[in-house]
């Protein structure tokens, strides 16, 4: 029997280290850390930002639920959720159109009016630059989507072909004076409830 040259416990004279010394095997082992830890903090902030984004579409589902909507979820993951697979890495107008589907459908009440409605949750109340990419392509699939924006202050909305064309100024309104969502009198209160809500939810993220 031999030594390990690190802490001298006893192994197979073949050896010169013990499996917790072994300089190759420490080293692997501190690179495999250093690379999960290298993209750890990326994973957590996507979570992070897919589960703010869910709550976004979780409030304005229940907010035109309260005011009598009819409310249908129509994005990818709830109208076709067996192809989310199949069209993973896959390019082209099919597979783009699939993965462009806007979050909801709603109905306004006692109206054969039908819109899409894609929520977006950004924390300053404007889109990121990163966002100008899939609007614009957004808006050639379907142009009469509206976009709903929910930050930790207000909820504001346009319609896509509005946005990217800049008709009507291209700008984002408070949802509560978004007049083609025929909203009853009393939403404008109902919104500002909701608002709240949202300030509770994001205030501190």
């Amino acid at each position: 029997m031999g030594k390990c040259k690190e802490c001298g416990i006893e192994i197979q004279d073949r050896y010169e280290y013990c499996i917790n010394c072994n300089p190759s095997l420490k080293s692997k082992s501190e690179t495999k850390f250093s690379e999960n830890e290298k993209y750890k903090p990326h994973k957590i902030y996507y979570d992070e930002n897919m589960i703010k984004g869910r709550i976004a579409e979780a409030l304005i589902e229940q907010l035109f639920l309260s005011l009598e909507y009819s409310v249908f979820r129509y994005g990818m993951e709830n109208t076709v959720p067996s192809v989310t697979k199949l069209i993973q890495g896959i390019q082209g107008e099919v597979a783009d159109a699939i993965k462009m589907m806007p979050d909801f459908v709603i109905r306004p009440p006692k109206s054969e009016r039908l819109f899409f409605v894609e929520v977006k949750f950004r924390k300053g109340g404007e889109l990121h630059s990163d966002d100008e990419g899939r609007v614009k392509y957004l808006q050639k699939i379907y142009p009469q989507a509206y976009i709903i924006l929910v930050s930790e202050k207000h909820i504001k909305s346009v319609q896509i072909s509005d946005y990217v064309n800049k008709r009507k100024g291209g700008e984002f309104r408070y949802l509560a004076e978004q007049e083609d969502f025929d909203f009853p009198p009393e939403a404008r209160d109902q919104i500002i409830t909701f608002c709240r809500f949202a300030s509770k939810f994001f205030s501190n993220v």
